[in-house]
């Protein structure tokens, strides 16, 4: 019996292990063949790395441009008010004055765009230089978060 038992476990280990030596190869040569053939439908700009600032902004925020945006507050990540310009662009003030942290508040504003990440992952981080309130908003209180 001892000796049955011990030809069927070195059986099943040579199968297993022939099994998996196969699958691999296998394995290897679909991953060679996929890599090939995504190689050849690329043309040579497709094959350009992305860059992730293109993806996030159309066009950069210039340090010399002023803009008009109204501040929302955001209840995400523990609360923080962001400004929305009028072509759409989320902005995320670093230095917003106590005195503009008004939700629905119109703002004009500029500054330069700080080259950051934020745990609020919102918008553009931005270091407002100027602004100026045309249109008051609403106070947000901690009771009201």
């Amino acid at each position: 019996m001892s000796k049955t038992y011990l030809l069927l476990l070195v059986f099943t280990t040579l199968l297993i292990t022939t099994g998996c030596k196969d699958e691999t190869e296998s394995t290897k040569d679909n991953m060679q063949e996929t890599i090939t053939s995504d190689k050849e439908a690329k043309s040579d700009d497709e094959t350009q790395p992305i860059n992730p600032g293109k993806l996030r902004e159309k066009k950069p925020l210039e340090s010399t441009e002023r803009y008009v945006g109204t501040i929302k507050h955001l209840d995400l990540e523990g609360g923080f008010y962001g400004i929305i310009t009028k072509d759409g662009k989320k902005i995320l003030p670093l230095n917003l004055d106590k005195q503009f942290a008004q939700d629905g508040a119109v703002i004009e504003f500029s500054g330069e765009a700080a080259d950051m990440m934020t745990i609020q992952q919102w918008g553009t981080p931005f270091k407002i230089k100027n602004v100026k309130l045309i249109k008051s908003g609403r106070p947000i209180s901690y009771k009201d978060m």
